[in-house]
């Protein structure tokens, strides 16, 4: 959730994606009715996630402390919405995402992020 809501995110936030906000929330919601009834599950859903959100911490640092850089900027706005569908497609079966996402096509994007 605080990776969604946090103090500026309206302004941070490109439309495309406040759009999808309402859609966000609802799998939040699936995802802790799934945890009540099979936390074990959940966790390993999350261990496929955290590589991914490690290496985009480790790159959101460096492009802050970077020279501007827009085309990275881009690339990384672009992974960081595809890990919140990574989420959906994750925690949230059998919600669509509104973008394709997998582990394979998040690796290509951290690639092109590096």
């Amino acid at each position: 959730f605080d990776a969604l809501v946090y103090p500026g995110f309206l302004h941070h936030t490109p439309y495309q994606w406040l759009e999808e906000m309402p859609r966000y929330f609802r799998a939040l919601t699936v995802r802790l009715e799934k945890l009540a009834a099979a936390p074990a599950g959940d966790e390993q859903k999350y261990q496929q996630l955290q590589p991914f959100l490690q290496e985009y911490a480790r790159l959101k640092t460096a492009a802050n402390t970077a020279q501007d850089n827009t085309q990275g900027n881009r690339e990384l706005i672009t992974l960081r919405w595809m890990l919140e569908e990574y989420r959906v497609s994750l925690f949230a079966q059998p919600m669509k995402t509104a973008v394709p996402v997998s582990a394979k096509r998040l690796e290509k994007q951290l690639a092109r992020c590096r």
